[in-house]
């Protein structure tokens, strides 16, 4: 017998980024370059109004914003594009990564746990393992949630990141351990911050 629901979940998984985003109504990503990282918060690249537009995005989530922050991305998303920026779909995910962890809907977490996923376990992307742990805590994904923080925390101190990005990485652990109530694990991604 064909479990159906098994062979759905496959076939989604086997489908492109740009097919995925153009069955959920969302815009389709440019193409990327074989690595895709998730960028440190803040971190910026002075190019057009692209920047200006990311800061101004970021500052709305900080200062609770919703609709400015969700109208925002899409504006960062709509600027690198016609910069031509090859890291403009990447940029954009980051982003709406934390506008949909703050007042993302159900169905919302759900694609967002799905690219996560993606971006962590078929391109193995330390950052984006980083944004995984973080959303699985908050979704009560404990056991995932675990076993990522540790997997991550091993992989990204082995890697010899820059420390813009292991501050963002080490950041995201002590969040999911603090939402996982995890005092252990807090205290070790705590300790990691300050190597």
């Amino acid at each position: 017998m064909i479990d159906l629901d098994w062979l759905d979940e496959q076939l989604e998984q086997a489908l492109s980024d740009e097919v995925r985003c153009a069955r959920r109504g969302l815009p389709a990503p440019a193409p990327a370059p074989a690595a895709h990282a998730l960028p440190a918060r803040g971190a910026a690249r002075p190019v057009d109004g692209r920047d200006p537009a990311s800061q101004a995005t970021l500052r709305a989530l900080l200062d609770g914003r919703e609709a400015d922050a969700r109208a925002g991305v899409d504006q960062v998303l709509a600027l690198g594009r016609q910069a031509g920026d090859p890291d403009a779909w990447t940029r954009y995910l980051s982003l709406r990564f934390r506008i949909v962890l703050e007042w993302g809907t159900e169905e919302e977490r759900d694609e967002l746990l799905d690219q996560c996923r993606a971006r962590a376990y078929w391109f193995d992307e330390i950052p984006w393992r980083a944004a995984l742990t973080l959303l699985l805590a908050r979704l009560g994904k404990t056991d995932e949630a675990i076993r990522e923080f540790d997997i991550t925390l091993d992989r990204g101190r082995a890697a010899g990141l820059p420390a813009p990005t292991w501050l963002d990485i080490v950041t995201d652990l002590a969040d999911a351990a603090t939402a996982l109530g995890d005092p252990r694990r807090a205290s070790v991604a705590q300790r990691a911050r300050a190597a």
